[in-house]
């Protein structure tokens, strides 16, 4: 048995994907989809020095805005499960624990371009984008 290591990319997704099989089949369908459409972080949240020491990790899976607008009153329901499957797939490692689940938002920038002063729009901006690119071509190549 090869032993997983909690901040190594491969092996969190791995443990990802299988808690997210391990969804399917319990018919956990939108919980899956959340799991399955999410990016995955990890980071070291907390130490707990009792008996030689045991380091807490936080997974983080961000997912878009109007999914976690959807779940929002269940979000901490669905954290607390995920982190029950967690725990079926990957126990303790050692002194290694992954001790919370938290679902964020995805944070996205979206232009309005009714508010850009001056400008006038979309199209005229990437007009003067486009002039400007041409111009910086002309000049490195010496036209």
């Amino acid at each position: 048995m090869s032993v997983l290591n909690f901040t190594n990319q491969d092996d969190l997704r791995a443990i990802i994907y299988t808690v997210g099989e391990i969804l399917k089949a319990d018919q956990q369908d939108e919980i899956y989809q959340l799991v399955y459409n999410s990016d995955i972080a990890i980071d070291q949240t907390g130490y707990d020095n009792w008996n030689g020491g045991t380091y807490l990790f936080t997974i983080y899976l961000t997912v878009d805005v109007q999914s976690f607008v959807k779940h929002r009153d269940s979000i901490q329901a669905i954290e607390i499960l995920i982190l029950e499957k967690i725990n079926i797939v990957s126990p303790q490692l050692g002194n290694e624990v992954i001790s919370s689940i938290k679902l964020v938002p995805k944070a996205q920038y979206k232009i309005d371009w009714s508010k850009l002063p001056s400008m006038g729009s979309r199209e005229k901006v990437i007009s003067l984008i486009q002039e400007t690119k041409q111009i910086l071509v002309s000049v490195a190549t010496g036209g």
